[in-house]
């Protein structure tokens, strides 16, 4: 990932907006650093597996 991208995705966390590149959503954890992505379509959507753990489209990338 470039600088300059990372550079927007951080802006934009700082004004609590998510930052859209193509079909995925970017947000950055200001806390732990960490930059996580999902599919634009799966925002707000969460999944059971087969041991009944919840999870969502949320990943971490950087």
């Amino acid at each position: 990932m470039k600088k300059t991208t990372i550079d927007r995705i951080t802006h934009n966390a700082e004004l609590n907006r998510n930052t859209i590149i193509g079909a995925y959503t970017y947000t950055r954890n200001l806390y732990t650093g960490e930059i996580l992505r999902c599919k634009t379509d799966d925002i707000g959507r969460e999944w059971i597996n087969w041991q009944g753990n919840r999870f969502d489209a949320w990943c971490v990338v950087a």
